[in-house]
């Protein structure tokens, strides 16, 4: 076996971490660091990839033991040695288990002159993350009393006209956001270090080194420009802000977690699944009243609780009524709900967590584009009815919806009730990926007409917000897919307008290997193209923008004419 078999064979997770050089090909010697010596270093393993880009070394380490003063025993140490070269931009990317004298030692043994890529360049890597939080940063300032300052928290908040103006120097940044549809992780420093909050393999380093040093090589990414991305904190007091209009469970209530919690309203257990939350209203200025409803056998959604959130002084208060959660063990829902705050929308795009809103300059007020808004002739569609139910009666916004789509996709799926990933999921089989689309339909209040009211947008826009949890988890939406057929079809429903539960089951097991594409559809024919205002565009922005950065997917909006 090889050496580089070997090294493969040990299964190594490294750090994803490097400091990046700018080097000239002729300065590059793959072959350089064979015989790399260090006192009491030795190289046991030596790899070198066929093109001669890619460097792996182990190393043994033997080195006096703390607690006593002899030679006759040592302390042994493994380091994996990492080196990429990227001819395209000449940067090599160094990475070792071992201290920074080490890794020194490693480059210079591999090439014959290296500029370290420092300063401004390094923080580049935060382009392109969307919802971007920053997590901890370091600032050094020219000042006598104070050089080196740390922020974390909503500290950083304090800070960030210092980042803007260009007051203090960034000396190391770390973030959290999403990229390309990705959650992600990105750390810098101002000398040189470049890492993310992982361990993965090899393949995986590499990949990330040619990611980055796209972006540090891009002399048109402005620094400055990456700080409008940044979601800042605004303390809530005093007074609930205008236009929240969505609430939605906690973050840390996962897809995996919904079907096993339960909750208890005055000693009656609801599955999670089986309830959701309604439209926040300000029962007076410091108090949010948020209702908690299920739907009973005849389809009627009918309300059970509240969950009120109360401004105080120094923070929030929690209370509704009692009830308690039960997952694992039982607890207080109004404990629970003051550590894990429930997620509300603002109309401009802001989120709401607790007593403070979150929010980035440039995701502020932003308008669906046009280009995003199409429209349907209804005819004679019943639009103020929603729901095709049992029947299947397609004098209905659902029913109209699916007339339409059908030839468009090989499977369509009535997911309609509470619970829902959507009003109609639609499925295709492509060469190189599975494309679930989601399709979020509302009807038109009784007697009304299509028009210009902002509350037709409202709870549309909070459902297809609140989808995006879907997104990376093709198995578990194949799985709710086929447990929802079978309840229902013991109830003569059947969900599957279009489509065997086969081919759900086969599409189930096939995304373990395929790629898993989701799009965004809202269907409302209460909106009239033609009138709709800049404030509904708006409301639909908050949905658009905030999907889009998660997911990197755009959300669509089909209204009447």
């Amino acid at each position: 076996m090889e050496d580089g078999e070997r090294i493969i064979s040990l299964n190594p997770t490294p750090n994803i971490s490097a400091v990046a050089y700018r080097i000239v090909e002729a300065d590059w010697r793959p072959l350089g660091a064979a015989e790399m010596k260090a006192k009491g270093e030795t190289i046991q393993l030596y790899s070198v990839s066929e093109d001669q880009t890619l460097v792996m070394a182990v190393t043994r380490v033997e080195s006096p033991v703390s607690w006593a003063n002899t030679m006759t025993i040592s302390s042994t140490d493994w380091h994996l040695y990492l080196a990429y070269y990227r001819k395209e931009d000449q940067t090599l990317f160094i990475s070792s288990s071992g201290d920074e004298r080490q890794c020194a030692n490693f480059r210079d043994s591999l090439c014959l002159r290296a500029d370290k890529i420092a300063g401004e360049k390094t923080f580049r890597i935060l382009h392109d993350i969307n919802l971007l939080k920053f997590q901890n940063v370091g600032l050094t300032r020219g000042t006598r009393d104070v050089c080196f300052t740390m922020h974390v928290g909503r500290d950083i908040n304090a800070v960030m006209d210092d980042l803007e103006n260009g007051t203090a120097i960034k000396s190391n940044i770390f973030g959290i956001g999403f990229e390309r549809g990705t959650k992600t992780t990105a750390g810098c420093s101002y000398k040189g270090k470049l890492w993310e909050m992982n361990s993965e393999s090899i393949d995986y380093w590499v990949k990330w080194c040619d990611s980055i040093s796209r972006k540090i090589n891009n002399p048109n990414i402005d620094t400055k420009d990456i700080l409008k991305n940044v979601i800042r904190s605004e303390k809530i007091e005093g007074k609930w802000p205008d236009g929240l209009f969505y609430a939605d469970w906690p973050d840390t209530i996962y897809i995996e977690a919904e079907s096993k919690i339960t909750l208890v309203v005055n000693g009656m257990p609801y599955s999670l699944l089986d309830l959701q939350l309604g439209y926040p209203s300000r029962k007076n200025d410091t108090t949010l009243r948020i209702p908690i409803s299920t739907t009973d056998a005849l389809g009627n959604e009918k309300e059970i609780a509240s969950v009120e959130i109360i401004l105080k002084q120094d923070g929030y208060a929690i209370e509704c009524g009692g009830i308690q959660l039960i997952y694992g063990g039982e607890r207080s829902f109004s404990d629970y709900l003051e550590d894990h705050p429930l997620r509300i929308l603002k109309q401009d795009g802001s989120i709401v967590l607790g007593n403070y809103r979150y929010f980035s300059p440039q995701t502020l007020n932003v308008k669906l584009p046009r280009e995003h808004l199409s429209s349907w002739d209804w005819g004679t569609t019943q639009i103020n009815k929603e729901s095709m139910g049992k029947t299947r009666n397609l004098d209905t916004v659902q029913g109209f919806t699916y007339t339409k789509i059908a030839p468009l996709y090989d499977i369509v799926f009535n997911d309609d009730g509470t619970g829902e990933i959507a009003d109609l999921v639609a499925i295709n089989e492509k060469d190189d990926h599975i494309q679930i689309d989601f399709y979020h339909c509302k009807y038109c209040a009784k007697d009304a007409k299509p028009g210009a009211r902002v509350d037709d947008t409202y709870v549309v826009s909070g459902q297809a917000a609140r989808s995006v949890k879907w997104l990376h988890t093709g198995q578990a939406i194949f799985g709710q897919l086929l447990d929802r057929y079978s309840a229902s079809i013991e109830n003569a429903f059947d969900r599957l307008l279009k489509g065997r539960p086969e081919q759900l089951d086969l599409l189930r097991n096939k995304c373990r290997d395929v790629e898993v594409r989701i799009g965004f559809f809202i269907v409302q024919p209460a909106i009239s193209e033609a009138r709709i205002t800049d404030e509904m565009l708006t409301v639909l922005g908050a949905s658009y923008i905030y999907l889009k950065n998660i997911s990197g997917t755009e959300l669509k909006v089909i209204a009447s004419k």
